[in-house]
C-alpha cells in the first residue's frame, strides 16, 4: 500500500431535509514514517505507517472510568491508570499526607474517598456537642461554611466581602448575620469600599452580557432564516468526507466521536444518534493491511 491520502468533508445535517455542507481544511501532515515511498506526489500527506494498528473494540460509549484513561488507551482522560501501572507500580507510600480542601468542597459520600477522609480526633461525631472547644459541634470532617443544618448549602454563596458589608451596614432582613457582631470602623470601611468596588463591576459585567445575548438573538434570527427551520439536533448529526485515494483499496473507515472510536463503516457518511451537547469528528481510511490514514480534518458540533 503506497499511501492513503485523504480529504474530509464534513456534512453536519440533524433531522432535516437539506444538508449543511462545511468544507474541513486539510487535516495536518502526519509525522513521517520510518520509509517514505520514493514515488509520492508532492503535496500530498505522508504514506501511512506500515505497522499494524493495535486491534481494539469499537466503544458507543465512554467507559465509565474514561477520565481516569490515557490516550494510549484511546481515551484522553488524566492518566491516572497509566501511572499505577508504569510508575508505581510495586511502591508502597512511605508517608501520610493530609489534603485539606479549601473552598471548592468533597463529597464525603464518595466510595472513592470515604476511606481515606481525615477524622477529627478531639471531636466525637454526632454528639451535638463542641468537644474540642473551637466553636464548631461536631466537626469531624471540616466545617461547612456555607451549609445548613440539614445538610444542604445555602441557596445563594455570597462573597465574605458582602457578607462584611451586611454586617457594617446592619442591612434589614440580613437573617442570621445580623446576630453577629460588628467589625471594627477600619474593616467595615474596607469592606465597604471593596463591595461598592465589586457590584459596580458586576453591573457593568451584566449589562455587557445583556448586549451580547441581544447580538445572539438576533444572530440566531438570521441565522434560522437562511438556514431554514431545522437546525442541530442532540437526536441526530450526520458526518460525510470525500473517499480517500489508495493503490492498495480502502477496505473502510474508523469514525471518532471526542478522540474515541466510536463506528466502522465501509460508506463515506455515519450518522450519530448519540450526540451530545458538543462533540469533535473525523475519520481515519484503513486498508486490508491494516495500514492507517492521517485522520481527517476534525469538526466539532454544537448541538441545541
Amino acid at each position: 500500500m503506497k499511501s492513503l491520502r485523504f480529504a474530509a468533508i464534513a456534512l453536519l445535517a440533524a433531522c432535516a431535509s437539506a444538508k449543511t455542507t462545511t468544507e474541513a481544511p486539510a487535516p495536518a501532515p502526519a509525522p513521517p514514517p520510518a520509509t517514505t515511498p520514493a514515488n509520492t506526489a508532492a503535496g500530498s500527506q505522508p504514506a501511512a505507517t506500515s505497522t499494524a494498528p493495535k486491534a481494539f473494540t469499537a466503544l458507543a460509549e465512554a467507559p465509565r472510568d474514561w477520565q481516569l484513561l490515557d490516550v494510549s488507551d484511546r481515551v484522553a482522560g488524566i492518566s491516572e491508570r497509566r501511572a499505577e501501572r508504569e510508575l508505581l507500580a510495586g511502591k508502597q507510600p512511605k508517608r501520610t499526607v493530609l489534603v485539606a480542601v479549601i473552598d471548592g468542597g468533597i463529597d464525603t459520600a464518595h466510595v472513592s474517598l470515604k476511606a481515606n477522609l481525615w477524622s477529627n480526633p478531639k471531636e466525637v461525631a454526632g454528639n451535638g456537642k463542641d468537644d474540642d472547644n473551637n466553636g464548631y459541634v461536631d466537626d469531624v470532617r471540616g466545617w461547612n461554611f456555607i451549609g445548613g443544618k440539614d445538610g444542604k448549602d445555602v441557596q445563594y454563596d455570597l462573597l465574605e466581602v458582602t457578607r462584611l458589608y451586611v454586617r457594617c451596614s446592619k442591612t434589614p432582613n440580613a437573617g442570621p448575620t445580623a446576630k453577629l457582631p460588628v467589625p471594627d470602623a477600619a474593616t467595615c470601611k474596607r469592606a465597604t469600599d471593596e463591595y461598592q468596588k465589586q457590584r459596580q463591576q458586576n453591573q457593568n459585567m451584566q449589562q455587557q452580557v445583556g448586549q451580547i445575548a441581544t447580538v445572539m438573538t438576533r444572530a440566531n434570527e438570521v441565522l434560522h432564516r437562511a438556514m431554514g427551520p431545522e437546525s442541530l439536533t442532540k437526536a441526530k448529526v450526520t458526518f460525510a468526507w470525500s473517499a480517500s485515494s489508495d493503490a492498495g483499496g480502502v477496505t473502510g473507515y474508523r469514525i471518532y466521536r471526542n478522540n474515541v472510536l466510536v463506528a466502522t463503516t465501509t460508506s463515506l457518511t455515519w450518522t450519530d444518534t448519540r450526540q451530545r451537547t458538543q462533540s469533535t469528528y473525523y475519520a481515519v481510511a484503513y486498508d486490508a493491511a491494516g495500514n492507517v490514514s492521517a485522520h481527517s480534518a476534525s469538526v466539532t458540533v454544537a448541538a441545541k
